[in-house]
């Protein structure tokens, strides 16, 4: 396998994974963005600087204009003499300095030469989290840098981020475009390795589609040949009928240009209906300055659905049974406050509302005087349940409620406890029968 395949399956797998991208133009924006900094942070320099793994070392791709002697476009430091961005790198995270001159571990480096006291940094990445670069102000004034300036400044690294981005994806497009372009083979061996199938559209001047290739397992999936497809009018007469608003909303935005994927419904070839996720990325022709093809990959995700269905399901009948259980069925934290609970709950506490119940604290004001909860809380979670407890609990109103109350106690995996749920009974009617 030649590397054009390799890269080919590679970005089918994997097509976030951009490392060591250069830019052959360096966009105008990001210009526009030292200048900016330097100015609004007003701060002596604003830097944009690439960090070359191969030489350590960094390169200022962009800086503001009036920064001096020593801060040229250009211009590369090794990253052993640039301690300021050196500390970037190696904890990539945003990093101030407010006075060098009291941090002696910094102070000699390049920047510090040129009398930079304060420093501002943050790391670039690009799109699989590698380290591209640092974007940062730096003033011969000892300062702080304020809360806004440092907002401003994540502000501009993102649009640095999204541009990268951009850039990566019209490179990685053009590098798979010519790698698919080998041979027929070879689409097979991606599709096979990445998705249940894959294909590739031709898109004519007129924006119609010609299928140039399927791989073979779209008959597995569909029950059809490629060549019945074709012979029944092509993709279109396998979407349900219900659905084909969505891939045709799915195959316009391609064609302007825009990766996509979407989730529809088709009917094979016994009459099954099946769920899919299809994935498409066009391919830019920068040549004829048009999309002149769409490469896909398409999952078979119909058990995911039926799973979700289940789940949904499952989830309406709890609610359904939870809402209208004529029992008490609540669920509060340890120190007393109401995270759920039914309407069996606010009618035995005469609470006209959720709200108001959401804002009552159990501990505070849930029980008579007389009454412990302390030793409520302790008994559940050393024992882990109570089972039948017969309490006295206080009505919106002031007045006694009698109730038998089980509960039990919720914990996360390294066993501190979420939360109490639990189960309450009216008794109040039996309490005085017996009296």
């Amino acid at each position: 396998m030649d590397e054009l395949d390799r890269e080919a399956i590679s970005f089918l797998l994997n097509p976030s994974n951009e490392s060591n991208i250069i830019l052959d133009n360096i966009p105008g924006s990001w210009q526009d963005i030292v200048d900016t900094l330097a100015e609004t942070g007003d701060c002596q320099v604003c830097l944009i600087r690439r960090f070359n793994d191969k030489s350590s070392s960094f390169d200022i791709i962009a800086v503001n204009d009036g920064a001096g002697k020593g801060f040229r476009y250009g211009d590369s430091i090794s990253l052993k003499s640039n301690p300021y961005c050196k500390e970037v790198v190696n904890r990539l995270t945003p990093i101030a300095f407010q006075n060098i001159d009291s941090r002696s571990a910094y102070a000699g480096g390049y920047d510090h030469q040129f009398n930079m006291l304060s420093y501002l940094g943050m790391p670039i990445f690009t799109l699989d989290n590698e380290l591209f670069g640092t974007i940062c102000l730096m003033d011969i004034k000892a300062r702080e840098y304020a809360e806004s300036t440092r907002r401003l400044v994540a502000l501009f690294k993102g649009s640095i981020e999204k541009d990268l981005r951009i850039q990566i994806d019209a490179e990685k497009r053009e590098a798979v475009h010519k790698a698919l372009l080998e041979s027929e083979d070879r689409y097979r061996i991606i599709s096979e390795i990445t998705s249940d199938f894959a294909y590739g559209y031709r898109v004519d001047p007129s924006n119609e589609l010609r299928c140039e290739w399927v791989t073979g397992a779209f008959s597995r999936i569909t029950g059809y040949t490629s060549e019945e497809i074709k012979s029944k009018g092509g993709w279109e007469a396998l979407l349900h009928p219900e659905d084909f608003g969505i891939a045709s909303v799915h195959m316009s935005r391609l064609l302007k240009g825009n990766p996509n994927s979407a989730e529809y419904r088709i009917i094979c070839k016994g009459g099954a209906v099946r769920w899919i996720r299809d994935s498409g990325r066009p391919f830019l022709n920068v040549e004829e300055g048009r999309i002149t093809h769409i490469y896909g990959a398409v999952q078979d995700i119909t058990e995911q659905k039926k799973a979700l269905d289940a789940l949904k399901e499952s989830e309406e009948r709890f609610r359904s049974i939870f809402e209208n259980n004529t029992i008490g069925l609540y669920r509060t934290t340890p120190d007393g406050r109401v995270l759920m609970a039914n309407d069996a709950i606010l009618k035995m506490l005469r609470i006209s509302s959720r709200e108001e119940l959401n804002g009552r604290n159990l501990d505070k004001n849930g029980y008579p005087p007389n009454y412990s909860r302390e030793w409520f809380r302790e008994s559940l979670e050393r024992d882990g349940k109570i089972i039948g407890h017969e309490a006295e609990w206080k009505r919106s109103d002031g007045t006694t409620v009698f109730v038998r109350e089980s509960a039990r106690v919720v914990r996360d995996k390294m066993g501190e406890v979420l939360y109490y749920e639990g189960t309450v009974e009216d008794i109040t009617e039996q309490k005085s029968v017996q009296e």
